[in-house]
């Protein structure tokens, strides 16, 4: 067997740290912080980079094959772990002085004491407040530094009291600080002395007496006399004079005093030493007489009276007085009342108040008269045909009137015309058939026998034999009678027309004798012609004709009345009674048997339906007001109105 060869003592460089032989071979192995590679090299093993490995507050540190864990700043190692290191408490002079040290983790702060200022590291410099005027300290106070703070200390003058520094008053505290006719005086934190009025200081700071009478000889001006006194003077007045209550002498006032011989119409005037006597105001001497005399000033023209016043003099005067209808002082104004608003008028109930320039006037409401004081109704009634349409009745009311159709008509909506009712044509009127007939009449209407039929004494309608009337029928005709009715035949041997002729006798005999047997008829048995249509009537030409049983009536055409005097149809004025179908803006106009509507003046259309305004100015173009008036237009017209202080109608017509 051949030995073993030791690699490791042949080739000492054969591993990079370690060599350990092996029987026939070798291995290579690291030290401990080292790990192999490539089986020969040994590289170093960061420990650094396992989580933890190091404790709270410190930091690892790699080194070749180890490691270390080195504390944080401000911490140190007990052997096991961080902990805080107390720089305050270990190192002296860490901070300035004048400072504190506060400890904290991991570090410390240093704070200057109160009164210093500064870093706290480095420096801590003391604060003056005084200088720097930080202090709270007021006016009557000294501020007095020490180190680290200040205090307040009253100035000279002043004491403390309760803390608060009040003003020393020397005066006061000690008596006679001054000395003798000196007045002490008291100031903020001190006191003055100086000699008392009348008095003046010498060189040996005294004060003596000063003679103001000989200083000023007219102290006390012309109208007194000076007298010296210990520290003053007194002024003694002279004759003619008094001392006031100021010390002045002043003038005798011989008008206030009664000392005075002025009077009637005079007032006393003062003067030095004496007074005059002068004519009151509204008073003068007249022709240089010697006596006040009063003076008209209403008669001079001096008086001041405005417009609508009346002057009126009054001793030493004058009044003003504004005239009726106007109120004021009459000196500065005078203005018109309106009595209207005042109530100051005796207006009746019933009437309007017009205010005036000056006055007022009343006048009667509609539907009254009188002269405005007195206000009676009218009766619109009296009048009847001017107060409503025909056909109708009159009910006169206070201030007022009513129109009522007559019975038997009504109204037709139209303006308020009241026509006729036809009841005949209203059901069962006359209705007993067939022996009556229903006759319509203005206002009413008669049920009478048909044609043929007669009432007998009963009130029946009963059949009239005709024939038994003496020759109902013509000559060489006989009658036969029928129910209402008869008929005429030509008697045998004759012919012809039996209402005419029988046998070609005369026609115009025949016919003679046939309307008078018609007339017979109709005064026997109330049977009846048409006059109207036989032209009798004799009805006025602006009337209509209306057949009745036996009679006939003439009524004026519409837009006519009757004349109840002359019974003839004139033209009726329905513009006048009537209410129209014309607008407000139209006026109507009447024209014979009807009116028509025209549009005002400025308007246009046709007057009953609608008139459009085309504005006029009349004003401008036109000049309708009166000198000294105003006109003020308006649509389709204007009004002139005098100006104030004028009266009249306004324009020039």
């Amino acid at each position: 067997i051949s030995p073993d060869i030791n690699e490791c003592s042949r080739d000492v460089f054969i591993c990079d740290q370690r060599c350990v032989n092996t029987f026939g071979s070798y291995e290579c192995a690291c030290f401990t912080g080292y790990s192999i590679a490539n089986n020969s090299t040994c590289t170093d093993v960061n420990e650094c980079l396992a989580p933890g490995i190091c404790g709270l507050y410190s930091v690892c540190v790699n080194t070749e094959g180890s490691f270390y864990c080195e504390c944080d700043e401000g911490f140190v190692t007990d052997g096991e772990a961080c902990i805080d290191f107390d720089e305050c408490k270990n190192v002296l002079y860490l901070c300035a002085r004048n400072a504190t040290c506060d400890n904290t983790v991991g570090g410390f702060e240093c704070q200057c004491l109160p009164g210093f200022v500064g870093d706290g590291i480095t420096k801590c410099e003391y604060i003056n407040e005084c200088m720097y005027r930080t202090h709270t300290c007021t006016a009557v106070q000294n501020c007095v530094n020490y180190p680290g703070g200040y205090s307040c200390q009253c100035i000279t003058g002043y004491e403390d009291v309760n803390g608060y520094c009040v003003d020393i008053d020397e005066c006061r505290q000690v008596r006679g600080i001054c000395g003798t006719n000196k007045t002490c005086t008291n100031s903020v934190g001190s006191y003055s002395c100086s000699c008392k009025t009348g008095f003046v200081v010498v060189a040996s700071d005294q004060c003596i007496d000063i003679d103001e009478c000989q200083e000023n000889p007219d102290q006390c001006g012309n109208v007194a006399e000076c007298r010296n006194t210990a520290g003053s003077y007194t002024c003694v007045c002279k004759d003619g004079y008094k001392i006031n209550s100021v010390g002045i002498c002043e003038d005798i006032d011989e008008c206030s005093s009664d000392q005075n011989d002025c009077s009637g119409k005079t007032e006393c005037v003062n003067t030095i030493g004496s007074f005059t006597c002068q004519c009151l105001d509204g008073y003068a001497k007249q022709n240089g007489g010697s006596f006040c005399e009063d003076i008209d000033e209403c008669s001079t023209g001096a008086a001041r009276c405005v417009l609508n016043a009346e002057c009126s003099n009054e001793p030493g005067t004058y009044q003003c007085t504004c005239v009726e209808g106007y109120t004021g002082d009459g000196k500065l104004l005078c203005t018109n009342i309106d009595e209207c608003a005042l109530g100051l008028t005796g207006c009746h109930t019933n009437a309007d108040c017009i205010n005036t320039i000056g006055s007022y006037q009343c006048k009667c409401n509609a539907g009254y008269t009188g002269d405005g004081f007195t206000c009676e109704d009218i009766n619109e009634c009296v009048e009847p045909t001017k107060a409503c349409l025909p056909n109708s009745e009159c009910l006169n009311t206070v201030g007022s009137y009513s129109c009522t159709c007559k019975e038997g008509f009504q109204e037709t909506g139209d303006q308020g015309f009241c026509e006729n009712i036809n009841e005949c044509l209203l059901p069962d009127t006359c209705s007993t058939p067939p022996a009556t007939k229903c006759v319509n009449l203005p206002g009413t209407y008669r049920c009478d026998c048909a044609d043929g039929f007669a009432l007998d004494n009963k009130g029946v309608c009963v059949d009239v034999d005709e024939c038994a009337i003496t020759d109902i029928c013509i000559e060489n005709a006989i009658c036969s009678n029928t129910v209402g009715s008869y008929s005429c035949n030509c008697d045998s041997g004759f012919e012809g027309n039996p209402s005419l002729s029988c046998d070609g006798k005369n026609s115009i005999y025949c016919t003679r004798i046939f309307y008078i047997k018609i007339l017979f008829l109709q005064q026997e048995f109330g049977k009846y012609i048409d006059e109207c249509l036989l032209d009798q009537a004799n009805c006025d030409k602006n009337a209509e004709c209306t057949n009745l049983i036996g009679d006939f009536i003439c009524s004026c055409k519409t837009g006519y009345e009757e004349n109840p005097t002359t019974r003839v149809c004139e033209d009726l004025d329905e513009c006048a009674v009537l209410p129209t179908k014309c607008l407000s803006d139209s006026v109507c106009i009447n024209t014979v048997g009807s009116y028509e509507c025209r549009c005002k003046d400025g308007y246009k259309g046709d007057g009953a339906t609608g008139c459009v305004g085309e504005n006029i100015d009349e004003c401008s173009t036109q000049q309708p007001c009166a000198e000294n008036g105003e006109c003020t237009n308006s649509i389709g017209s204007y009004t002139c109105l005098c100006k104030e202080g004028y009266t009249g109608v306004g324009d020039i017509s």
